[in-house]
């Protein structure tokens, strides 16, 4: 099995902490994650970050020290192409004899609606910018995880990531702590597009009239 997840921190003012928190003490909170996404058989993950400016920074503390081999594989070699940036750094973690993961970090692409539909992510972890959320509404059957940056001037992402989980599209994380409790959830998989994290409300897809008004009309 295959499976794709991207990773957006934001361009203006990239948001760190949400690579931070997913490959901190990883191989005893995400990678356990990843390791729930198929028992059954061998699995591939292909997952791509846009960290913005610290790309490099944030590679070297979190894939080298993981022992990483260059990736040579043809599907991920045509994301880097996709990406059409020399900023950028890649590598593959085998994460048990089960599972291989493919990683990218790059730090901001021209192409990014070409290299979604490329990569076609099943699961897309955002920082909380109206953009990038949008970027990932265009993708079917996607299960998208938002997280807001409470840094920001008058905390301003917070009143649209809520507006957009009302409308069941997307599971709002409202602060780095609560992403970080998902990601360290032994019980429910942060993955489990069966139900929202436990909120009660399914993922409801497809255009809704009330939506534009709503949040495109914000």
């Amino acid at each position: 099995m295959i499976y794709s997840i991207y990773v957006t921190v934001g361009a203006t003012i990239p948001f760190d902490g949400i690579v931070d928190t997913i490959f901190n003490e990883a191989e005893d909170n995400f990678f356990k994650q990843l390791k729930k996404l198929n028992t059954t058989e061998k699995s591939t993950v292909n997952l791509v970050v846009q960290c913005g400016d610290t790309y490099e920074r944030l590679y070297k503390q979190h894939i080298e020290p993981r022992c990483p081999n260059k990736v040579t594989n043809k599907f991920v070699n045509n994301l880097i192409t996709i990406l059409d940036t020399n900023e950028y750094k890649n590598a593959t973690l085998k994460l048990s004899e089960q599972l291989e993961l493919n990683v990218i970090f790059f730090k901001l692409s021209t192409n990014i609606n070409k290299l979604l539909s490329e990569l076609s992510p099943d699961f897309v972890i955002t920082h909380a910018g109206t953009g990038s959320l949008l970027d990932a509404l265009n993708i079917e059957k996607v299960k998208i995880i938002t997280v807001v940056n409470t840094s920001l001037m008058n905390n301003h992402q917070l009143e649209i990531a809520e507006k957009f989980e009302q409308y069941g599209v997307v599971t709002c994380c409202r602060d780095l702590a609560e992403f970080e409790k998902m990601v360290k959830n032994d019980e429910d998989s942060i993955f489990d597009k069966s139900k929202d994290n436990g909120r009660g409300k399914n993922m409801i897809r497809g255009y809704k009239k009330e939506f534009e008004y709503d949040i495109l009309l914000f």
